[in-house]
């Protein structure tokens, strides 16, 4: 990407989010960090960014655009998986020997 083509993203995002500040410098930076991204798809992650984001974006957040997941909260049906497997665990599970216990009991008595 080229400085004019990131001084048009920056004209975007300084109309999307007030806060937003850029110099000389910045645009240098960013054109830097994003010489291989293609202008379009940049384009098309900040357009992205701006409908679902109040902050301003990163960089990161213009090379990644929506293509990747930004939470690590699981779908639903992850956690029904998750789920599953925590039952079939706890099916295969075995008491925890008496002595074990005892000791445990001990040191957390000591700790107290």
């Amino acid at each position: 990407m080229t400085e004019v083509e990131v001084r048009k993203l920056f004209l975007l995002i300084q109309n999307a989010y007030n806060s937003f500040a850029w110099d000389d410098v910045k645009v240098k930076i960013w054109a830097e960090m994003l010489a291989d991204t293609p202008f379009d798809l940049a384009m098309t992650n900040l357009r992205q960014h701006i409908m679902s984001e109040p902050y301003p974006p990163t960089i990161a957040d213009i090379r990644r655009g929506g293509s990747e997941e930004k939470s690590n909260v699981p779908g639903v049906e992850e956690t029904r998986q998750w789920l599953r497997e925590v039952d079939r665990m706890r099916e295969r599970a075995v008491p925890m020997p008496e002595h074990v216990r005892k000791e445990l009991r001990r040191i957390v008595r000591g700790r107290a």
